[in-house]
């Protein structure tokens, strides 16, 4: 469960960081603000899925078994793609 929940925090941690945002709402790069921000200010658990990757989804490496992705408005809504 450690294991997932790590896993699912630092893929959280890349999407925020791959993402345009406006800086006034993003934390700075200290992970106590970024975990205070994904859990209190902008829970990620009511973030939205990618529209092609809805709920769970099989994985691989690094990622284990079985991942969720959780998107801000940000990601949903920018111009490019914030993954490749």
């Amino acid at each position: 469960m450690k294991k997932n929940l790590f896993i699912g925090f630092v893929m959280l941690l890349v999407a925020l960081l791959t993402v345009p945002v406006v800086m006034a709402e993003m934390p700075g790069s200290d992970a106590d603000a970024l975990w205070n921000y994904i859990t209190k200010v902008s829970p990620y658990q009511s973030w939205s899925f990618w529209p092609d990757h809805q709920g769970m989804q099989d994985g691989r490496a690094p990622h284990g078994p079985k991942h969720k992705v959780y998107v801000n408005d940000n990601a949903l809504t920018s111009n490019t793609p914030p993954l490749k």
